[in-house]
């Protein structure tokens, strides 16, 4: 065991890597970080982008909490570095490298993203590289709204809750976790609908999402059609809409939150202030008491 251990910690980090082609083809292998920053054709500092996990760091600490990552949808020369949901990739001319494949919800996308190759589900003159890219913008929206749908019943049963116990500390604290909870789904939202919003807004960043049109523009020398951004721009502009749906409906469960504690707040103020009305009217009648015994006495 000891010698295991030590020669996981002299070993240098190695990431588990899905090649996904655009045939269809699928191959998962454990690369070092020599090794995919060539394969890749990507540079170290793009690893910090992508925010992936060695294999070394799942073994140190299995039970870490799941740390959180900017999205980001990046255009290179060659490449498109994508960090989105759940999603670390980077896509190519020919294939798409996934990482983080040990996460079953980054399997099953790998498996789904290479039926649709194999299958063509998508219009023959769409670029590859757009059908993964809206394939990682659907998967995302449907772990978002399937989180959504959990919150749900989990509120309404909370509030009810609450309503309930409005004069327990246990009914009110309840509230806390899941508000915390719903910001912090907030958040990711948020920073997703940030990055196409940034993506959208950046005509030249759009154009070099389309990695094949420039590849044959470059061989041609000549440069891809300007207007080719509209395409781009009406597939990120759908998914951007979703995002704002979910946004607006997680805002108002977190509004139903916030008036259920101003509720709270309000039932509590007027519980102590009639609390404090009968110790005054106590007081007086203790008083009272107090200056008839004295003159009695």
């Amino acid at each position: 065991f000891v010698r295991h251990a030590m020669s996981t910690i002299s070993a240098p980090p190695s990431f588990k890597v899905t090649k996904v082609s655009y045939n269809g083809d699928l191959e998962t292998v454990n690369q070092p970080i020599s090794e995919l920053l060539k394969s890749a054709s990507i540079f170290a500092r793009d690893l910090f982008t992508l925010n992936i996990t060695s294999r070394q760091e799942r073994l140190r600490s299995s039970n870490r909490h799941a740390r959180r990552s900017l999205s980001a949808i990046e255009p290179r020369d060659s490449v498109i570095i994508v960090s989105f949901g759940n999603i670390r990739a980077v896509a190519g001319l020919d294939h798409v490298f996934l990482f983080d494949t040990h996460v079953p919800a980054v399997r099953d996308f790998a498996k789904s993203l290479s039926l649709a190759f194999q299958n063509g589900m998508y219009p023959h003159d769409e670029p590859f590289e757009l059908v993964f890219l809206e394939n990682v913008l659907s998967d995302t929206i449907e772990s978002y709204q399937r989180r959504l749908r959990l919150y749900e019943p989990i509120v309404d049963s909370l509030l009810e809750t609450v309503a309930n116990e409005v004069y327990s500390d246990t009914g009110v604290h309840k509230l806390v976790p899941m508000k915390d909870s719903l910001q912090s789904f907030e958040i990711d939202v948020k920073q997703s609908l940030e990055c196409l919003t940034n993506v959208i807004n950046d005509d030249d960043k759009m154009l070099g999402l389309l990695l094949n049109e420039q590849a044959l523009a470059q061989q041609t020398s000549k440069e891809v059609d300007f207007e080719r951004h509209e395409h781009v721009e009406l597939l990120l502009g759908v998914y951007a809409r979703q995002l704002s749906n979910i946004l607006v409906d997680i805002n108002y469960a977190l509004g139903r939150i916030q008036s259920k504690q101003e509720f709270v707040a309000i039932a509590l103020s007027g519980y102590r202030n009639r609390m404090v009305w009968m110790n005054v009217h106590i007081g007086i009648a203790g008083l009272t008491l107090g200056i008839g015994t004295t003159v009695a006495g």
